[in-house]
């Protein structure tokens, strides 16, 4: 298996008596863009929330690299946004990545790091408004 893949191994979630994933079978691969399309209820953010960690799953297993992925437990490296982007409304960008990059072994590296990002995705890393000025395209971002 190839370490940059995430492979989707035959999960299935049961919540209550309702079945919101049936025998999935996917691999991503490094490098590629996806995009998971379905109507209303069909499990694209269960999906994504097994992925995470954030859920898991009845049966079956996800695996990133070789780590088979356990709820609650990504690897490093690995972050998602599902639905919503929420961050304290009174902090600026900057400062709710800052507090994130506490979850980090090397935070006080990824402090340097920051700006880079900020910049790399168009937001200005001195802008001092605070979280809930942002426009959604910000928030997003």
């Amino acid at each position: 298996m190839n370490n940059n893949q995430i492979e989707i191994h035959d999960v299935s979630k049961k919540i209550k008596q309702a079945l919101v994933l049936d025998n999935i079978n996917l691999t991503f691969v490094a490098g590629q863009t996806y995009g998971l399309t379905g109507i209303n209820g069909s499990g694209k953010t269960m999906i994504l929330r097994a992925i995470a960690g954030l859920i898991k799953p009845s049966v079956g297993c996800v695996k990133i690299g070789d780590q088979v992925i356990k709820m609650g437990g990504v690897p490093e490296g690995i972050g998602a946004m599902i639905e919503n982007p929420s961050f304290i409304n009174e902090f600026t960008g900057a400062q709710n990545l800052e507090l994130l990059s506490l979850l980090s072994k090397n935070h006080k590296l990824i402090k340097n790091e920051i700006t880079n990002i900020l910049d790399r995705v168009g937001l200005d890393p001195e802008d001092k408004r605070l979280f809930h000025k942002y426009s959604l395209g910000m928030k997003q971002r």
